[in-house]
């Protein structure tokens, strides 16, 4: 008997050693053949990141080049880089393999996470060995953004949170998953809007004694601001003001009040644009006259996100359209359009409303140098089917075990993710999700398989018995 679990743990641990190193080689061949040497590596988001990891190297702190301090982006993912920068030197391409074995750890922790989520081995093992060749996590692993880290961190705080939804969790474990989230608020900003989700759910649906429940919470909560905590102050006794950053102003002037402008209008993107910002213009002078001083980066920030409000209140229809298809966008987005940006040496697609049917021709006819991302995009658009097949097989097949404390939480990651999406939609917003995808495309596909085997044995036993 001992042998016998000494050969499984053996096979089990060869079995992980196989997915690791596969992992590697096909993100590596990945990033070889499709984002290697792109001229958009440090372009748009990623400049600001390497750039803010370049002035952190260089004068250890995150200020700008005129030496303002840095306020824009969250520090996180800059750090990170700054540490990959320091091993070999300010090289992005070693940079970013540094970043792939990192991340090709993240199949490893997908089945750890399945298996304790589901109790399923036989869906742990599929959904692993999908994620090794899973679009977004090819794609966003070799490129200077937020999104594949977060992804992976917040898997590691996944795995931590059901041993607490498990009550199998000590101070240690609850106070691991509150400094990952910290870290997490860090790199996005959605850990601090994450947090009060997750405690309402300990309050309600955590199987433990109210003092427990009390206990969990404060403890997550305050490790959560351990982490989170430095950077408010820093930039608090910087600037007077408690805040994250400064990307929500421009973020939801350009992605909501300009997009909500120009459908409510019916004018172009750009003619909306310059409309909104002439009326911010005119509500700055009218700051410089009062106060006889510029505006802050934070006071411009919230000048910005008042405008932005008070169009979503003049047009609130609008805003709901926008929201609605901003959300369904994310949902249903394919991860290979950031293919399509890289292959047209970064020219973005318009923001003007160009229907359904040119959207879908722009993936399934697309015009590219590089002809293997047809391949991709065909594939990635299979496995969205899949996985959408699988999620309503499960909805039908398990509908009333959706009170389960495991499912309930579940369906609510899956929900927060895809409704904060709401101001931009974004494949790549719900990569932190993608497990769930997984996890429904391989039950589609357990199912598929399991009914083949059921159709032949049951063909083979009419036919010899």
């Amino acid at each position: 008997m001992t042998n016998r679990l000494t050969q499984k743990k053996l096979f089990l641990e060869r079995s992980d050693a196989a997915l690791f190193f596969i992992t590697v080689l096909v993100q590596v061949l990945f990033f070889y053949f499709f984002l290697y040497g792109n001229a958009t590596v440090t372009m748009f988001d990623s400049g600001h990141y390497h750039r803010a990891a370049i002035s952190l190297l260089k004068n250890g702190s995150f200020i700008c080049t005129d030496g303002a301090p840095l306020f824009y982006r969250l520090p996180g993912y800059s750090v990170f880089l700054a540490a990959l920068y320091s091993l070999f030197g300010v090289n992005v391409w070693k940079a970013l393999l540094l970043q792939l074995l990192l991340l090709a750890t993240m199949p490893l922790l997908i089945k750890q996470f399945i298996l304790l989520l589901t109790q399923r081995i036989d869906l742990a093992r599929i959904t692993s060995w999908l994620s090794v060749i899973a679009p977004g996590y090819m794609i966003f692993s070799g490129l200077l953004l937020t999104d594949m880290l977060f992804a992976w961190l917040f898997l590691c705080f996944c795995i931590a949170f059901l041993h607490i939804i498990d009550s199998s969790c000590t101070f240690g474990v609850t106070a691991v998953a509150g400094f990952i989230l910290g870290f997490l608020s860090l790199i996005r900003p959605v850990g601090h809007l994450l947090l009060p989700f997750l405690l309402l759910f300990i309050l309600l649906f955590l199987q433990a004694s109210w003092v427990r429940k009390f206990t969990v919470a404060a403890t997550l909560s305050g490790a959560w601001a351990v982490v989170a905590g430095s950077w408010l102050l820093r930039n608090f006794l910087l600037t007077g003001f408690v805040f994250f950053h400064t990307l929500p102003g421009p973020h939801f002037i350009n992605h909501v009040a300009v997009r909500v402008t120009s459908i409510a209008q019916g004018v172009t993107y750009d003619q909306a644009k310059s409309a909104v910002y002439r009326g911010l213009k005119e509500k700055e002078k009218d700051f410089i006259k009062v106060s006889c001083r510029e505006l802050s980066q934070i006071e411009r920030c919230k000048l910005f996100e008042q405008e932005a409000v008070a169009i979503v209140k003049q047009h609130p229809k609008e805003f709901m359209y926008l929201s609605i298809i901003n959300c369904f966008k994310t949902m249903c987005g394919l991860y290979s359009s950031e293919l399509l940006v890289i292959d047209a040496r970064g020219e973005l697609p318009s923001y003007d409303r160009k229907g359904l049917v040119s959207a879908v021709k722009r993936f399934l006819w697309p015009q590219v140098r590089n002809s293997w991302i047809i391949a991709v995009i065909y594939f990635e658009i299979l496995l969205l089917l899949l996985s959408i097949f699988g999620f309503f097989l499960a909805v039908i097949r398990y509908w009333r075990s959706f009170f389960n404390s495991r499912v309930i939480f579940t369906l609510g990651l899956i929900a927060f993710f895809i409704g904060i999406s709401f101001a931009c939609g974004y494949a790549r917003l719900r990569l932190s999700i993608e497990v769930f995808y997984l996890l429904a495309a391989s039950y589609g596909l357990n199912e598929l398989f399991l009914q083949r085997r059921r159709h032949v044995l049951s063909h083979m036993w009419g036919k010899y018995c």
